[in-house]
């Protein structure tokens, strides 16, 4: 199925159930995959906003926005999710690997 029907159908999935957490995850990361970065940051957010305690939503939008260069929003999501669960083994190994990468091992830590 190429990439852009694949969207089309997500969209419609999420008329039916706009608090499918798993079905904003999978729009995201398709815009993403397609380097429609506006549209990811869109799908994350209207997941977000449907889905505010949402672990594995900040997390993987944290992940694109350090993919993307943007390591103070990712850094920004990654706290997020961090105060919705401070123990989130995801979320602590992808935040430590960020900081891992920019010298930061302290804080990695």
């Amino acid at each position: 199925m190429p990439l852009e029907e694949s969207s089309k159908l997500l969209r419609h999935i999420l008329t039916l159930d706009p608090t499918d957490s798993h079905s904003h995850l999978a729009l995201a990361r398709l815009e993403h995959r397609r380097n429609n970065i506006s549209q990811s940051r869109t799908a994350f957010l209207a997941g977000l906003d449907a889905c505010p305690e949402s672990i594995h939503l900040y997390q993987a939008y944290a992940v694109m926005e350090d993919a993307v260069g943007n390591v103070t929003g990712a850094r920004d999501l990654f706290e997020r999710a961090l105060a919705i669960d401070g123990a989130n083994m995801y979320v602590c190994h992808a935040y430590g690997r960020m900081e891992m990468r920019g010298g930061k091992v302290e804080v990695a830590k």
